[in-house]
């Protein structure tokens, strides 16, 4: 290995495979998601566009850091578990916010954005000070399925808005997967706890995918 390179010259596999396959599959799948939603004439879809791209960024991130951590460079591990960090916490923010441009206008909305605004700050702060405190992106992550369900579930209730259900299902499958990487939980020892959590992840971003397509802006409904 040659010092303060990035990558060593060493040949060896790569690190907790099947995490990083997953890893790969899930940042493809949020990819493909983001493109086919970027078109909508919608803000409240592109929002989701703008965080299924930003979760391919963190799965495709978080893959090399998975991948090929015995061949970074402490710099170079430090940098890819940041950019995973802040990608998790943009894609918290634009989950928000594209739920909230689904019926809120106006001042509220302006007001709802400047604070998703500022938490996002807040935490890539501290994602990017404290780097190895995975934590903060989960704890940023956790607040945002709280409240695009509590937006979701008032949607439903008044409106029986049929984004609603696919989004909350989403959520309840985003929880089993959070339930099992916390138990560690595998069914065969080729298939990490990380692995098993992005393959329950990815059926998430389905439904996730599968509602955000049904949002239409509140503005455009009003007029």
């Amino acid at each position: 290995m040659v010092d303060g390179n990035v990558f060593s010259f060493t040949v060896s596999p790569l690190a907790n495979v099947s995490t990083t396959v997953t890893d790969v599959g899930l940042g493809i799948e949020a990819l493909i998601f983001g493109y086919l939603l970027l078109r909508d004439r919608h803000d409240s879809v592109r929002w989701w566009a703008i965080a299924f791209f930003a979760v391919g960024m963190a799965a495709l991130s978080g893959s090399v850091y998975h991948g090929l951590y015995h061949r970074l460079s402490h710099a170079a591990a430090t940098g890819f578990k940041s950019l995973t960090n802040v990608a998790i916490s943009g894609s918290s923010g634009a989950m928000v916010l594209g739920c909230m441009t689904s019926f809120l206008v106006g001042p509220v909305w302006r007001i709802g954005a400047a604070i998703v605004g500022l938490k996002f700050f807040l935490f890539c702060h501290l994602s990017l000070t404290h780097p190895d405190a995975f934590i903060y992106p989960v704890s940023d992550y956790l607040s945002a399925m709280v409240l695009i369900g509590l937006m979701s579930g008032y949607a439903y209730g008044i409106e029986r808005a049929a984004y609603a259900v696919w989004i909350m299902g989403g959520i309840g499958i985003s929880a089993i997967a959070a339930l099992v990487l916390a138990i560690k939980w595998t069914v065969h020892p080729v298939l990490s706890p990380d692995a098993i959590y992005h393959l329950v992840q990815m059926i998430a971003l389905y439904f996730f995918f599968r509602g955000s397509r049904r949002l239409c802006d509140r503005q455009l409904v009003n007029d």
